[in-house]
């Protein structure tokens, strides 16, 4: 995990996170889910691409300290990125 942000004087907080959530905190559902998307991609594409075990999330933490809340980013750049560079590496 890896955290950074800051407090305010007025309780106010805002960080940034950046989790490596393990696959099983996910669910059944989801595994088999996610399973069935990269063995279809696989299947199509003739590769044997395989999950981690871990799943990276990228999440902020903020409002206040009394009542924080935590929502997911989607889309970063570095997301968009990494799925681009594997997409390329697959195809090479």
């Amino acid at each position: 995990m890896n955290v950074q942000g800051s407090n305010g004087l007025v309780q106010t907080m805002a960080y940034d996170l950046a989790l490596n959530l393990p696959r099983a905190m996910l669910g059944a559902k989801a595994n088999e889910t996610a399973n069935a998307i990269i063995a279809k991609l696989n299947s199509k594409a003739g590769t044997n691409v395989a999950m981690s075990e871990t799943v990276k999330l990228n999440a902020v933490l903020g409002v206040t300290i009394l009542k924080p809340t935590i929502r997911l980013k989607y889309g970063s750049g570095d997301a968009k990125a990494t799925a681009k560079d594997a997409v390329n590496s697959v195809i090479a």
